[in-house]
């Protein structure tokens, strides 16, 4: 039945900063600041190359005070107290093309994307960290046409939706090792699911929505880094991945590209066993639900125009899950297809885990991560 195939809501069976600018404002020069702003402004507004605005601010604040400040016998630097310099000291010679390329394009990656890696390559934070992905900024079509197989009406109207700057997305589904190990840190309170593989590598499961805030938080004093959940709108901008289609790879899913009930697995699975999308993210589709961000609502507000947007509610009773899982058919992998698992973190939630165990109230929905600059 049409049931089976995508449960219903509420029912789940199973600017550029520049570094070198920021470094002459910061100067203990009160009086010259105002000056130096003003005339950075004049070269971004026909120029916007950093080395350029560095070189602006250099001519205009330091060479005048070197010259106002004459080196006298009371400020002379005592060079007998300075050790000789290590190798450690030594810095790279940055006449070198090579090395002068390998620093520009440092630079350049972090000043476009601000993170450490460019457009479609992955870092991690720390070694227990998620693997993360950086995918570009752009625009898509949010939602299904009623044509599409499988289409529900919590899909339309179909919205156009801009992503106005890259964003790190995890490479995976969070993973046993990475959940433990906030755990162990003290920083998540709902222990594995013993009843799920115990294999480190395959994504966590019976976590609640509240559970992954824990976590993102964690990552976050971890790191100093924005960790959060996806918004609704980032996680179908990530699964598409450029697509518009009901999959990435077509209209049809087959075993061969995502864990879902026709691939007969029955369970959970490495993460990571099946192709990736365009972007580098692996099991967007089907292994286990995804939580995400967003209160549910029935079908989309207009007002959202942003990838960043969400329903910023701090209650709700309904939260969204997206992506499908082992035991779901392949409506519900759909790149649009949405459902909703009742959420409160209040006594309700309290009393339903004193008496049933986190991994049997959520067995197929784990989590994925995003982090911002």
């Amino acid at each position: 039945s049409q049931q089976q195939l995508h449960p219903k809501p509420g029912h789940f069976s199973a600017a550029f900063n520049s570094l070198y600018t920021k470094s002459v404002l910061a100067i203990h020069v009160p009086q010259r600041r105002q000056r130096v702003r003003n005339g950075t402004a004049i070269v971004f507004a026909s120029d916007s190359r950093a080395w350029l605005s560095a070189l602006f601010a250099f001519l205009l604040l330091y060479l005048p005070a070197k010259a106002q400040m004459p080196i006298t016998p009371a400020n002379m630097p005592q060079l007998s107290a300075y050790p000789p310099p290590s190798s450690a000291d030594v810095k790279p010679d940055i006449s070198q093309p090579g090395i002068r390329a390998a620093l520009n394009a440092t630079q350049s990656i972090r000043r476009h994307t601000g993170f450490p890696v460019g457009v479609g390559e992955s870092f991690r934070d720390c070694a227990v960290c998620p693997e993360m992905v950086v995918i570009p900024p752009g625009r898509f079509v949010m939602g299904s046409p009623p044509a599409e197989p499988g289409h529900d009406s919590a899909e339309t109207p179909q919205r156009p939706i801009v992503a106005p700057e890259p964003l790190a997305v995890g490479k995976f589904e969070v993973t046993n090792a990475e959940w433990n190990a906030c755990v162990a840190a003290r920083g998540c309170t709902t222990p594995n699911s013993p009843s799920s593989p115990a294999e480190p590598d395959f994504p966590v499961v019976g976590v609640d929505w509240y559970d992954g805030q824990q976590y993102v938080r964690w990552l976050t004093r971890r790191t100093g880094r924005a960790y959060r959940l996806l918004t609704e709108a980032e996680w179908e901008y990530a699964a598409r991945a450029g697509t518009t289609t009901a999959d990435p790879w077509g209209d049809i899913a087959s075993p061969e590209q995502a864990n879902y009930s026709q691939s007969a697995l029955g369970r959970t699975t490495t993460v990571g066993s099946y192709p990736p999308n365009a972007w580098g993210l692996h099991d967007m589709h089907g292994n286990v639900y995804e939580w995400v961000q967003d209160c549910y609502a029935h079908g989309y507000t207009q007002s959202k125009r942003r990838t960043s947007d969400w329903a910023a509610r701090n209650r709700c009773y309904e939260r969204v899950i997206r992506g499908g899982s082992w035991q779901f058919k392949s409506d519900a992998l759909r790149s649009s297809a949405r459902t909703s698992i009742p959420t409160d973190d209040g006594l309700l939630r309290a009393v339903v885990r004193a008496v049933v165990p986190p991994w049997h109230e959520f067995p197929e929905i784990g989590l994925r991560v995003a982090r911002t600059r």
